[in-house]
C-alpha cells in the first residue's frame, strides 16, 4: 500500500501506521494517493500538528482578547450605570463582542486536502472531527443572541386591552402590587424585570393560547413563559384572602340594598353559582375529572356581589363533584350554619332550599310564588354576568393545558385579576352568558328553607 508516496509493507505495519495517524481523517490515512502534492505521509503529519500548535495559540490570543474585552465591559459598565436612571436606559450597542475570522495560516500548502484537515481540526468551526478541536470546542463560549424586547407601556390603550385586558395604569398598578413577589434576585443574563415578567402572564391569562404562542409574540423562549406565568399565579394566590372576602368589602347594609333594587329581593348578600372549567385529561384518577357532559373538568363555585365582584372561590373539585356537595363541604356553609351573616344566597335548583340559601320553586302556583319565582331569576342572573364576564376577560378559562393542581391555581389568580378590574373600572370584552343547565339531580330542599321562603314570597310578592 501507498501513502504520501511511501510503501508500507505487511499487516503490522499498516496497523502501527494506524495508530500512529488515528487522529487523522480517515480518507487522508487510508488514501493511496499523495496527501500534499509530492510531499511524503511524514511532511504531511508534521503540518498537521503545526496546524493544531496555530489553533491552540489562535484559541489562547482569542480567550486573552474576549477576557480583556469583557473587563473592559465591565469597567465601562461600573462608569455609566451611576450616571444613567435605571438600568433599562443602559444601552450595550457599543458593547458588542468581536467577530473574528480564521484564516489558513501561510506555512500550510494550499490544496483540497489541506483544507479538510484544517476544517476537520479548527476549534472555531461547527462539528470538528479533531479530538482536541472538539475539547477545545466544548469549552469556548459562544455568544448568546437575544431578541428585542417589547417596551409594553409604549403602546396604545386600545393595544394592551386587547392583549392583556388592562389599561397603562392598570399594568404599573399590578407591578406594584406584585413586584415584591415576581421580581428576580439576580439581573445576570439580561433577567425580565418584574413588568416584563407580569405582561407575559397577563398575556396568557387574555390569550389562552400556547406558551409557544405567547413566548413568539412577546419574544421569549417557551421556557421563559412557563416560569413567567407560574411565577405571576403563585403571587395573585397571595392575594386571595384580601381580594376575595366573603360577603365583600363593603358593608353589608350596603350589599343588601344593591341586590334589593335589582327585583325586589330582601336581605340578599350574595348569588352563588358553579361553573366547569375544562382542563386536559389528567394522568391520575383521570375518571374522577369527567363531568356530566362528558369532558374533562374542574368544578368552581363563585359567589359574587351586585357589582359583579367575586366574594368567595372554591376552585379545588374535580367536574365530577355535584354543586351541592361543594357547598356543604366548603368553610362558608359552615360558618353560615354558625350564624355568622345576617342574609341569605341565591342558588339555583342545583342546591337544596335552606335558611341560608333560597332557590326557586320547582312548580310555582301563580301569585306571590310565580312572582317570586321571576325576582329569584332576575337576581340570580348577578352571578351568571359574572362567570361571563370572567371567561370572556380570561380565554384561558375556556380550556387550561396543565395539571389540575395548576388549573386551580390558575382560576384564583383570574379571580383576583377580575376582583382588581372590576375594582379600577376596567373595561371587559362582550359577554356571553350560557343558558341556564338543567341539573340531573335535584337535592331534597330543607324544612326550614321552605319555609323562609313562604314567608318572603307572602310579605314581599
Amino acid at each position: 500500500m501507498f501513502i504520501g508516496g511511501q510503501q508500507i509493507v505487511g499487516t503490522a505495519g499498516h496497523s502501527d501506521h494506524c495508530q500512529r495517524h488515528a487522529r487523522l481523517p480517515v480518507d487522508v490515512v487510508m488514501g493511496a494517493s499523495s496527501v500534499i502534492g509530492g510531499t511524503t505521509s511524514g511532511g504531511w503529519v508534521q503540518a498537521h500538528h503545526k496546524a493544531l500548535l496555530w489553533a491552540y495559540e489562535t484559541v489562547a490570543e482569542h480567550t486573552q482578547q474576549r477576557q480583556t474585552q469583557d473587563q473592559q465591559c465591565y469597567n465601562l459598565r461600573q462608569r455609566a450605570l451611576p450616571l444613567l436612571p435605571g438600568p433599562s436606559g443602559y444601552q450595550f450597542k457599543d458593547l458588542q463582542r468581536v467577530k473574528f475570522t480564521i484564516k489558513t495560516p501561510e506555512f500550510l500548502p494550499v490544496s483540497s486536502h489541506t483544507k479538510k484537515a484544517v476544517r476537520y481540526g479548527l476549534p472555531f468551526l461547527r462539528n470538528p472531527i479533531d479530538i482536541e478541536a472538539v475539547l477545545i470546542r466544548n469549552v469556548l463560549r459562544r455568544e448568546r443572541i437575544f431578541r428585542p424586547r417589547l417596551d409594553v407601556l409604549s403602546f396604545p390603550e386600545d393595544f394592551l386591552f386587547e392583549r392583556y385586558r388592562f389599561s397603562s395604569n392598570s399594568i404599573i398598578y399590578l407591578n406594584n402590587l406584585l413586584r415584591p413577589y415576581i421580581t428576580n434576585l439576580t439581573h445576570r443574563g439580561r433577567a425580565l424585570r418584574s413588568e416584563q415578567t407580569l405582561c407575559i402572564a397577563l398575556r396568557f391569562f387574555a390569550n389562552g393560547s400556547f406558551l409557544y404562542n405567547i413566548g413568539d409574540a412577546e419574544h421569549y423562549g417557551k421556557a421563559t413563559v412557563c416560569r413567567a406565568v407560574r411565577k405571576v399565579t403563585l403571587a395573585l394566590k397571595r392575594l386571595l384572602p384580601v381580594m376575595v372576602v366573603f360577603p365583600g368589602h363593603k358593608p353589608v347594609r350596603t350589599i343588601k340594598e344593591e341586590f334589593h333594587r335589582i327585583a325586589g329581593l330582601p336581605n340578599v348578600i350574595g348569588c352563588i353559582d358553579g361553573t366547569q372549567i375544562a382542563i386536559t385529561a389528567p394522568a391520575q384518577n383521570e375518571g374522577d375529572y369527567v363531568n356530566r357532559k362528558s369532558f374533562h373538568s374542574i368544578n368552581v363555585q363563585i359567589i359574587c356581589d351586585a357589582a359583579s365582584i367575586i366574594t368567595n372561590v372554591e376552585a379545588k373539585w374535580p367536574g365530577s363533584v355535584h354543586d351541592s356537595r361543594i357547598y356543604r363541604e366548603c368553610s362558608l356553609s359552615n360558618r353560615f350554619a354558625r350564624g355568622e351573616f345576617d342574609g341569605y344566597l341565591l342558588g339555583d335548583r342545583g342546591y337544596p332550599c335552606q335558611p341560608s340559601l333560597l332557590t326557586p320553586y320547582p312548580d310555582p302556583e301563580p301569585g306571590p310564588q310565580q312572582r317570586f319565582n321571576v325576582a329569584h331569576c332576575r337576581t340570580r342572573a348577578r352571578v351568571e354576568m359574572t362567570l361571563g364576564i370572567l371567561k370572556s376577560r380570561f380565554q384561558c378559562l375556556r380550556k387550561l393545558r396543565v395539571t389540575p393542581e395548576r388549573a386551580c391555581d390558575i382560576i384564583v389568580a383570574c379571580v383576583v385579576l377580575h376582583n382588581i378590574a372590576i375594582i379600577r373600572g376596567e373595561q371587559h370584552p362582550a359577554v356571553q352568558i350560557n343558558d341556564a343547565e338543567d341539573e340531573h339531580h335535584i337535592p331534597v330542599d330543607v324544612q326550614d328553607g321552605r319555609a323562609i321562603r313562604d314567608l318572603i314570597a307572602r310579605n314581599h310578592f
